[in-house]
């Protein structure tokens, strides 16, 4: 059975939203890179953990979305994954070294490794199942917008503005996505899918997050 919603229409664009906003942050810092490193003095080798960090905490973040959701339920965490990604790009806007930056953007990241299983879960329990294959395809489409404007947004911001805006732009919009999830996404319990007690595998988690350090970090 699938939960239902006041308006599914409404649950899509709330979720999508932070959808959008990681794919838009990620493709945005393409741009945004080599004037990030004459910013910071930094190397190649260097400014490239900007995006390195980001791309390993999420897929570090991914697995612990079932955990999180049997403890606080799916659309807090969605909210709390939003809460963590506003909150690690203001960190991104102040950072004054290298190093803090790179931080940020480990906790941005598990904050979209997060968001991204939840918000599709949370599709499939507002459109019933028949139309699933839609659903995900909204999503799928929604997501390529962030490399489609983001060219266009990194390079009059970099051209024209602090190269802080960047990440202060997600701002607005993450806070449009809290608005959204709390007000249209249901709490309820779906009926057949219990919320069961996974316990993670944080062995695993944690030889996983070295593996990907060591192959990508060398």
């Amino acid at each position: 059975m699938y939960a239902k919603a006041e308006n599914k229409w409404l649950v899509a664009a709330s979720v999508t939203t932070g959808a959008v906003m990681a794919a838009v942050d990620t493709s945005i810092l393409n741009i945004a890179t080599p004037h990030l490193r004459g910013v910071f003095s930094a190397t190649t080798a260097e400014i490239s953990w900007i995006s390195t960090g980001y791309l390993l905490a999420v897929v570090i973040g991914m697995p612990l979305t079932g955990w999180l959701c049997s403890q606080f339920d799916r659309k807090n965490v969605c909210l709390g994954g939003l809460a963590v990604f506003i909150f690690a790009s203001i960190l991104c806007g102040f950072a004054t070294e290298l190093g803090l930056l790179v931080a940020a953007r480990v906790l941005q990241g598990l904050g979209a490794g997060v968001l991204l299983p939840v918000e599709q879960v949370i599709l499939r329990q507002a459109f019933p199942p028949k139309e699933h294959g839609l659903a995900m395809g909204l999503y799928g489409v929604t997501v390529m917008i962030g490399p489609t404007i983001a060219p266009l947004l990194g390079g009059l911001i970099i051209d024209n503005y602090h190269w802080s805006l960047i990440f202060f732009v997600n701002v607005p919009v993450g806070l449009a996505g809290v608005f959204m999830v709390h007000r249209f996404v249901q709490n309820k319990p779906v009926q057949g899918d219990p919320v069961v007690c996974i316990k993670p595998d944080w062995i695993g988690i944690i030889l996983l997050a070295m593996a990907l350090f060591f192959c990508y970090g060398y």
